[in-house]
C-alpha cells in the first residue's frame, strides 16, 4: 500500500508573512480616485495635444506612453508615499520564483484561448468581420513603437494598476468574483474596442485569478506578458 504525498501548499511570502490577504490597505474612496487618476492625466494630455493643432497620429503613441506611466509609476508612487511600502501591491522582495512565472505563463495561454473564443462569439453576434489592428492605430510608421509599449510597459504598468491596486483595493470589501469582474471590466474598457471588450474583460478576470492564487504580481505580469507576446505576433503576422 502506497501513501500519496499531500499537495504542496503555496509558500508564504517572505515580506508579508503574518499579514492577511488581501494586503491592500487603502480605503474604497482612495481606490476609486487613484484608479481613475491616470485616465484624467491622459485626458488632459490629449486635450493639450489636440488644442495645439498637432497631428494626432504620432501623438497617439506618446499619449499611450503617458497613460501607461501614469498607471504604473503613478500608482506605485502613490502607494509608496501613503503606505511606506509597495508590498500591498503584490510587489514582494526577493528573487523570482519559477512557479510564479510558470503559473503566469500557463494562465496567459489559457486567457488567450478563452478570450479569443469570446471575441469570436462577439464578432458573430455583432456581425463584425474584421477587428482593427491596434498596432496600426497611429499609422504604419508607429507599429514598432506600439508593439514595444505592449511588450515592455503594459504587462508591468497595467498589472500594478488593475491587479495590484484596483483589484487589491476592491478585494478587501468584496468576494473574489466581484472584485475580479469589476477590475476586469475597467481593464477591458481602457482598450477602447467594443468588439474586443468582452474578451479582454475575461482576460482581466483570469489575470486577477492568477494573482489571487499566487499572491504576487510576478505571476499576473508573466500572464499578461504571455498574452501580449502572442497578440503582437498575431497582429504582425496579419499585416
Amino acid at each position: 500500500m502506497s501513501l500519496q504525498a499531500a499537495p504542496e501548499a503555496l509558500p508564504p511570502r517572505p515580506d508579508t508573512t503574518g499579514s492577511v490577504w488581501p494586503w491592500a490597505t487603502w480605503e474604497l474612496h482612495e481606490t476609486l480616485a487613484v484608479a481613475m487618476a491616470p485616465f484624467g492625466v491622459a485626458l488632459v494630455a490629449t486635450i493639450a495635444v489636440l488644442s495645439s493643432g498637432a497631428q494626432a497620429s504620432g501623438w497617439i503613441v506618446v499619449l499611450t506612453l503617458v497613460q501607461q506611466l501614469a498607471l504604473g509609476l503613478g500608482t506605485w508612487w502613490w502607494v509608496r508615499v501613503h503606505t511606506g511600502t509597495v508590498t500591498g501591491l503584490g510587489l514582494r522582495h526577493g528573487g523570482s520564483r519559477g512557479r510564479d512565472i510558470g503559473a503566469g505563463v500557463a494562465a496567459g495561454l489559457g486567457a488567450v484561448v478563452a478570450s479569443g473564443l469570446v471575441i469570436q462569439i462577439t464578432q458573430q453576434l455583432t456581425g463584425t468581420t474584421e477587428i482593427a489592428n491596434p498596432l496600426e492605430a497611429a499609422g504604419e510608421a508607429w507599429v514598432l513603437p506600439n508593439a514595444l509599449l505592449a511588450l515592455a510597459l503594459a504587462p508591468v504598468c497595467e498589472e500594478i494598476a488593475f491587479r495590484g491596486f484596483l483589484f487589491g483595493g476592491l478585494r478587501r470589501r468584496m468576494r473574489f468574483v466581484w472584485a475580479a469582474l469589476a477590475s476586469g471590466i475597467l481593464f477591458g474598457l481602457i482598450h477602447g474596442d467594443p468588439v474586443r471588450m468582452p474578451g479582454l474583460t475575461l482576460a482581466g478576470f483570469i489575470l486577477a485569478a492568477v494573482y489571487e492564487r499566487r499572491k504576487t504580481l510576478r505571476a499576473s505580469m508573466s500572464a499578461h506578458a504571455t498574452i501580449n507576446v502572442i497578440a503582437v505576433l498575431g497582429y504582425l503576422s496579419l499585416r
